[in-house]
């Protein structure tokens, strides 16, 4: 990873350089350092040269665009009081307090540029300027060491050595200024609301090679706009060979399109890309103007993407190195992982695609790469400040892009990835998992109750079931039993399914004896909720309201609520309002039917129907099962044990 910036830390500013090495690149540290000083070099000769030359000043071009750009940004952002905003605010008004109003308005204080500051300040960055901080394994490199007294961490604090310097001064890479940013926003419009514009998102182009999903935003009046496009091919879940590689491009496409991260930033947009069960997802927002190009530009570039062998080796290392270090994970990951993999069935499970990843070579993601370009197809949403024809153009746009490389052989139409929750119905699962860890100190307890397919009313018993449990569930073995640092119950969904999750990592006892206590737990919890007077059922629904009722802050947080039901395949677009209706009928005799059939244990050692619990044991701990669940035998080391029965 790589980042380049600047703070202000007590009133003193600084550049700073982030940059994460493999361990066989710590001897490169200081070569990298050198590139920035060579390139604050190349950077500091343009400067004050004469516009409209092939020695321009690039910086001056640079600093014209942040200023209005960030003008833009304040004159839109600011005064909608965004959480981004208010953060930002305060931390200006803490280095400067006696500088309120411009703290306030400091989008507007950017000056004029002056050549002869960002020469100084290009002269500043050469090894008698600099600090840097190294993070390495290797301790015995950087010997003789001291010990910090607090934590007793180890650290050597030592001046550059002149082979330290030569290295840095010895960069000899060439050096690309950047060009003009054809990006940037002009127009600051707001589009008319047009007839048949609905309050959910509609479907205004369906073909075989992409559906478009459109709203228009009548509510923030701000001229920006949001646009994700989830990319599906067949191929990815075909075999876990393929599943690897799509998630070693995927990583590759993202580290390429990090290079146009220059002309997005100084136009002010933000983009992004994910690997999901669904496929790659491109997201981009920002001002509207310029953005449906600057998306189709993106999709271009990831679709075009070729990482060579060497991108492919070092995302390969990283993804084997991410496999090896699964049994150093803590307790709660562990059990999670392990969870996850007997609830939810995919076509490539967790253990094929670990073991796929160990064998994969650079031939298998070439192989995927032009599988994905000829078989790709595209689900697309864009919301904020455009009207229906201009949804419809960037949809026939992205189909385009796909077409260029699209085999006409091949099954077209978007579609998602089969994934489905295994029903545990009248079944009741306990897996018993092993992983050898000296280190890890600490054993994990975590039980998923199934409560049912996901609707209105059980959703709003299951809100307000947690808001009563969660913080008793917490302070009653946390705080008094101290069973552990991270302890928790709440409310989950899963696809469609309604969950609700016991967490618990503890050292001071094994999992059998944890899951006692819990047992323990829910059988009072039952007692207080019979006794459960009215007034306190109406006061938590009146709490539950307060954190559904706020609408979305800003038009991104909006984008957030419309995608993620377009992703899911549900459309629930009322999901939010359905169940605030539903709240409203919510009585103390809900709760303690829900809580009866789907939470309380039937004997204190006995499992409830629709479980599955993970028992992840540490090291210290023992464990056969036989506190809580007859039958169980013992476990075996590094494999999972799972029993199952009907009741």
């Amino acid at each position: 990873g790589l980042s380049v910036g600047e703070s202000v830390f007590d009133n003193f500013g600084h550049m700073t350089l982030h940059f994460a090495m493999t361990e066989a690149g710590m001897k490169h540290c200081f070569e990298v350092v050198g590139e920035l000083v060579r390139y604050a070099a190349v950077l500091r000769a343009s400067v004050g040269a004469v516009a409209d030359t092939p020695a321009a000043d690039t910086v001056a071009a640079v600093w014209q665009n942040r200023k209005r750009t960030l003008r833009l940004k304040f004159d839109h952002e600011s005064r909608s009081g965004s959480y981004e905003s208010v953060v930002a605010l305060a931390k200006r008004l803490r280095h400067y307090p006696d500088e309120a109003e411009d703290c306030v308005a400091h989008g507007r204080l950017w000056g004029e540029y002056a050549p002869e500051e960002v020469d100084a300040v290009l002269a500043s960055v050469v090894p008698s300027e600099m600090l840097v901080l190294v993070t390495d394994k290797d301790a015995a490199a950087h010997a003789p060491l001291q010990q910090e007294a607090h934590w007793g961490v180890e650290y050597s604090v030592r001046p550059f050595t002149d082979v330290d310097t030569a290295t840095m001064r010895a960069a000899d890479g060439t050096y690309r200024l950047p060009a003009p940013n054809a990006f940037l926003p002009v127009d600051m419009s707001l589009r008319p609301r047009g007839v048949g514009t609905g309050e959910v998102p509609q479907v205004v182009l369906t073909r075989p090679l992409c559906k478009m999903w459109w709203r228009h935003d009548a509510v923030f009046g701000a001229p920006k706009m949001a646009i994700s496009a989830t990319l599906t091919a067949p191929v990815a879940n075909s075999s876990a060979v393929m599943y690897c590689s799509a998630k070693v491009f995927a990583a590759a496409v993202d580290m390429l399109l990090a290079e146009r991260y220059y002309s997005v930033d100084t136009a002010s947009f933000g983009f992004g890309t994910l690997l999901k069960a669904d496929g790659l997802t491109l997201t981009v927002h920002g001002f509207s103007d310029n953005l449906p190009r600057l998306f189709i530009t993106l999709l271009d570039a990831a679709l075009d993407a070729t990482p060579g062998e060497a991108v492919f080796s070092m995302l390969h290392e990283r993804f084997l190195r991410a496999i090896a270090n699964k049994p150093k994970r803590n307790s709660l990951e562990i059990a999670a992982a392990a969870l996850d993999d007997a609830l939810v069935a995919r076509p490539v499970s967790a253990a094929a695609a670990d073991v796929a990843m160990q064998g994969l070579t650079y031939a298998d993601m070439q192989r995927f790469a032009a599988a994905f370009r000829q078989t790709a197809a595209a689900e697309v949403y864009a919301y904020g400040n455009l009207v229906a024809g201009e949804a419809v153009a960037l949809g026939e746009g992205v189909e385009k892009a796909l077409q260029r490389r699209f085999d006409s052989g091949a099954a077209a139409l978007y579609r998602r990835t089969s994934r489905r929750v295994v029903d545990l119905g009248g079944v009741s699962k306990l897996i018993v998992r092993h992983t050898p860890n000296p280190l890890n100190k600490d054993s994990a307890t975590l039980l998923h109750y199934q409560l049912g397919e996901d609707s209105p009313q059980l959703a709003a018993t299951a809100v307000v079931l947690a808001q009563l449990l969660s913080p008793r569930f917490f302070a009653e073995l946390r705080t008094t039993q101290q069973l552990g640092y991270r302890v928790s119950a709440a409310k989950h969904i899963e696809l469609n399914e309604l969950s609700f999750r016991f967490k618990i990592q503890s050292s001071a006892c094994p999992p059998t004896e944890v899951r006692r206590r819990i047992d323990a737990f829910l059988h009072t919890f039952g007692d207080e909720l019979d006794a459960l007077s009215d007034t306190k059922v109406a006061e938590t629904v009146a709490a539950a309201r307060r954190k559904l009722e706020p609408p979305p802050h800003d038009l991104r947080e909006a984008f957030a609520r419309d995608i993620s039901e377009i992703r899911s395949g549900r459309h629930r677009w009322t999901r939010r309002s359905d169940l605030l209706d539903a709240l409203s009928a919510v009585a103390r005799s809900d709760l303690c039917d829900l809580f009866r059939r789907r939470l309380l244990p039937r004997t204190p050692s006995a499992h409830t129907v629709g479980l599955l619990s993970v028992h992840h044991v540490c090291d210290g701990h023992a464990e056969d099962g036989s506190a809580c669940d007859q039958g169980v035998g013992a476990w075996q080391s590094g494999r999972p044990l799972l029993k199952s029965w009907s009741r």
